[in-house]
């Protein structure tokens, strides 16, 4: 039986070849996991030994609940159920909107269910979910997915919202190509990348690279026949919301319906392609 003697402690790095060794004797994945990637761990500590591990990776608002593994001499014991609880707690704090999760057999599936995570299509999930080792490689596609919504209209399946940007004809949408940066572009491309992280389907098209895209849109097609300044044009679920302008990440927040917290601003790391004082990072 689980006691209340089973301390239940964020993971350390130190923890890492233990929680390794379990997950392994569990028969779970282990192979993405590294000792600096343990932060939303926890783990289960009897006798000084691990015996139980619960990890939450985050992208975005939402998280996948992955690596949770009791010690076979332990299960059944409730342990696994005080994990899950530190981990939803743990969500709960960093403003999480769900959690999901691939459990590896029947088995696993009902243990789930009967904490609350409902059955999924796999295209519900966020994107910057389904980007994530257990969904792209690690687990067979093949598995059911489960969710937790963490927010009190709980029952409904997330809507994914799809924008559509149709750029003017460029070389490069990212804005660091050539000798000078375009810090407007940059933003924007760093702003789509947010985007995504908050569950939304992105898609660009490049008038001088993809031309059947415009041409397929009518809507799209009349701006243009009203000239062409009207682009970039952005289309969200099928209708246009913006026209000759790159929306800042408040505007498109707002078109999108994404809460924006004091946390998310407009940020992009420097890099390679960023000079001092270009203005881009």
């Amino acid at each position: 039986m689980s006691t209340r003697d089973d301390e239940i402690r964020p993971a350390a790095a130190t923890d890492f070849d233990a929680i390794r060794a379990l997950l392994n004797t569990c028969g779970l994945p282990a192979s993405d996991l590294t000792a600096q990637s343990l932060d939303g761990f926890h783990v289960a500590v009897r006798d000084a030994g691990i015996v139980g591990v619960a990890g939450l990776e985050q992208a975005g608002v939402a998280a996948l609940l992955r690596s949770v593994a009791v010690h076979p001499r332990l299960r059944a014991s409730g342990l696994g159920s005080r994990l899950i609880d530190a981990s939803i707690a743990l969500a709960q704090t960093r403003s999480l909107r769900a959690l999901y999760l691939i459990p590896n057999d029947e088995s696993a599936h009902t243990f789930f269910a009967r904490r609350g995570f409902i059955r999924i299509e796999r295209n519900h999930i966020p994107e910057a979910i389904r980007g994530l080792p257990e969904f792209t490689h690690l687990c067979p596609q093949t598995h059911p997915c489960l969710w937790k919504p963490l927010n009190p209209d709980g029952s409904k399946v997330p809507a994914m919202k799809k924008l559509e940007v149709f750029d003017p004809a460029m070389c490069c949408s990212t804005g660091v190509c050539g000798v000078d940066v375009d810090p407007v572009l940059a933003q924007f491309a760093a702003d789509l990348k947010w985007v995504e992280a908050h569950g939304v389907t992105v898609a660009r098209y490049n008038l001088g690279q993809a031309p059947q895209a415009f041409a397929a849109n009518a809507a799209v097609v009349k701006e243009m026949e009203a000239g062409m300044e009207r682009l970039p044009i952005l289309v969200i679920d099928g209708h246009i919301v913006s026209t000759g302008m790159y929306p800042s990440r408040q505007q498109l927040a707002q078109k999108l319906g994404i809460a924006l917290t004091t946390a998310e601003k407009p940020h992009i790391k420097a890099g390679n392609c960023c000079t001092p004082g270009s203005g881009c990072c």
